[in-house]
């Protein structure tokens, strides 16, 4: 089970995959974190992925910044530090 980091906020978290994405598993540690659309196509939720590496299960048709990563639509496919 990887571990989540949400380094400006502080957090530290397992992923369970009881939620279906890294913004959902954010929210449920009562982050407030920016999003608009929820399926990836506004790039409104990315934040910079500082290590580890993510998936995109049910894809995604924005494409966000170099080194940022889509909180609404990935899943952690290793640990994972977010800068959010």
């Amino acid at each position: 089970m990887p571990k989540v980091t949400f380094q400006k906020s502080g957090v530290t978290t397992d992923w369970d995959a009881v939620e279906d994405s890294l913004l959902e598993l954010g929210e449920s540690q009562g982050l407030d974190l920016d999003f608009g659309c929820r399926a990836g196509n506004c790039t409104m939720c990315q934040h910079k992925l500082v290590s580890g590496e993510v998936d995109y299960p049910f894809g995604h048709a924005a494409d966000p910044d170099e080194g940022n990563i889509l909180l609404c639509c990935s899943t952690p496919k290793t640990d994972v530090v977010i800068d959010a």
